[in-house]
């Protein structure tokens, strides 16, 4: 019964249009031809507001256009057992891999660190852009879940006495989305690599507007004095969604070293 309500992977669902404020039809599959508005030019808590809200919306009109009936998040055909938060394996072949050495180079270029876990380059049009979105905006933790199993998959795991720490985000954010992204990312990796995930150790206790877009030094700015760490002597493996200038993740180590714990490296999905 299901299957003759919900459309086929193929037909139209309807979606804001960006430009008239109308109703305009969408293939289900194609995530690239909805109306992309975190590409325009808002601001702060707008910006942040309407990139949570188009990101929900196109994430709930695919799950019950395609991911429903079983199909792949982007190309809309019946999904294999070997799935990756809902992406197919062909689909999967356009994602920029990072594995082993580059991805390493790329981030210690940014924080010199000497563990660091990262999957993919985020890219628009070759699907991980459009995966990310979906994992920090469209409400399903599943997706991040999936990912961090994933990712735990492709590289090797940290000592065992190290702990999983996600970077946090501000309550009022996570009222407003209903789950944090990197918890979920966390625990994914935790289940396969058989360590603990703490969430206790850092507190987000500032709330301020979105930075993306923002240069190193502005996000360092407006991250000071965001993040406090709680307890003492860890080893500490950061984890987080993306990559950008790896001014968070700075943040967030002087907060923990300074609390006396010892930061070995960090996890990212992706690098942009």
């Amino acid at each position: 019964m299901l299957g003759l309500v919900l459309p086929r992977a193929t037909s139209a669902i309807w979606t804001p249009s960006a430009g008239t404020g109308c109703l305009q039809s969408n293939p289900a599959g194609a995530v690239s031809s909805l109306p992309n508005f975190t590409r325009r030019s808002y601001d702060g808590k707008a910006r942040t507001a309407i990139r949570e809200w188009h990101g929900k919306a196109t994430a709930k009109g695919l799950f019950f256009g395609v991911v429903m009936r079983g199909g792949c998040w982007t190309c809309g055909e019946r999904l294999s057992p070997n799935e990756v938060a809902g992406v197919c394996p062909a689909c999967r072949w356009s994602w920029p891999l990072i594995d082993g050495s580059a991805g390493k180079v790329m981030v210690q270029e940014r924080l010199g660190w000497d563990f660091v876990v990262a999957g993919v380059r985020v890219r628009e049009g070759l699907g991980t852009e459009e995966v990310l979105h979906r994992m920090k905006y469209g409400g399903f933790p599943k997706v991040a879940l999936s990912l961090g199993r994933w990712l735990a998959e492709r590289h090797p795991s940290p000592p065992k006495q190290c702990v999983l720490v996600p970077v946090p985000i501000h309550w009022r954010r996570r009222w407003k989305r209903g789950f944090n992204q990197t918890e979920a990312l966390a625990e994914g990796l935790a289940q396969s690599w058989g360590l603990e995930v703490r969430r206790d150790l850092l507190t987000r206790v500032r709330h301020g507007a979105s930075l993306t877009g923002a240069s190193r030094e502005g996000r360092l700015a407006a991250l000071r004095s965001t993040f406090v760490a709680h307890g003492h002597g860890l080893r500490v493996v950061l984890v987080d969604d993306v990559c950008t200038t790896g001014a968070t993740a700075s943040v967030c180590r002087e907060a923990l070293e300074t609390s006396g714990h010892v930061v070995e490296g960090g996890a990212w999905v992706g690098l942009a």
